[in-house]
């Protein structure tokens, strides 16, 4: 139980200060109250109770506490501020570029029958306007080098759209793709084909610079098509490591 509050409220937060010095994050707290319900301007008071808060695993009164010592009139507080709320609220946010690279089957239709066939991705993520991203996204697989099937690179331009829930965030994307398709039904080994590629992903970030993802895609190839009526992907799943590099 903290000992009786000081009627200063500068008195009140020095107090508060030292009670967390102390380690004493149930005393900070009561004395940095004290002190903002007798000067509510006094924004040093607001950031020790956020901290005080944050230490008691109260989220979202330290989230307020920080917005109200964002608008100190001293830098350092309005820094640290800062600092803290990105800390608390980065998780939950996909306003970031990021980094990902995982694998994960795809199923081919080769005459009608199924074969899965596992593939590389790598892909990179920038954002334009609140949920909205623009993705590029590179898929490969290869195969047997006596195959007569088809393989190569698809590449995707992509526009996304994120829902966050919570530290997990649901995000449809659609645009166009390019398949380098490979193989020895071309007299130079390789033939390019224009289509389009639709995306359905959950990923998790887990810490506001990791995560996890899962996706499902489909995409069709006009061209490929009509050239190669035997062959067709129906989808194919991802997963993999999720990496975010702004506000960390």
């Amino acid at each position: 139980t903290p000992a009786p509050t000081p009627e200063d409220p500068v008195r009140a937060y020095l107090a508060g200060l030292d009670a967390w010095r102390r380690k004493d994050a149930d005393a900070a707290l009561a004395y940095a109250t004290e002190a903002v319900q007798q000067d509510p301007l006094l924004s040093e008071a607001w950031l020790l109770r956020g901290y005080a808060h944050l230490r008691l695993k109260d989220r979202d009164r330290a989230l307020t506490s920080m917005r109200l010592a964002r608008e100190s009139d001293r830098s350092d507080v309005r820094a640290a501020a800062r600092g803290l709320e990105s800390r608390l609220t980065e998780t939950y946010r996909r306003d970031s570029p990021m980094l990902w690279f995982g694998a994960g089957p795809q199923l081919e239709l080769v005459y009608g029958a199924p074969q899965p066939r596992a593939v590389l991705n790598l892909g990179a993520s920038v954002p334009l306007w609140r949920k909205l991203s623009a993705r590029a996204e590179v898929r490969w697989h290869a195969r047997n080098s006596g195959d007569l099937g088809v393989a190569g690179a698809k590449a995707s331009a992509l526009a996304a759209w994120s829902l966050p829930l919570e530290r997990w965030a649901f995000t449809p994307s659609i645009g166009p793709s390019l398949w380098v398709a490979t193989g020895q039904y071309w007299s130079d080994g390789a033939n390019p084909y224009l289509g389009l590629r639709a995306d359905l992903e959950v990923d998790g970030r887990l810490t506001p610079s990791f995560g996890v993802f899962l996706g499902v895609s489909t995409d069709v190839y006009p061209a490929q098509l009509a050239d190669l009526d035997w062959l067709y992907d129906p989808f194919d799943v991802r997963t993999g490591l999720r990496f975010w590099f702004w506000h960390v």
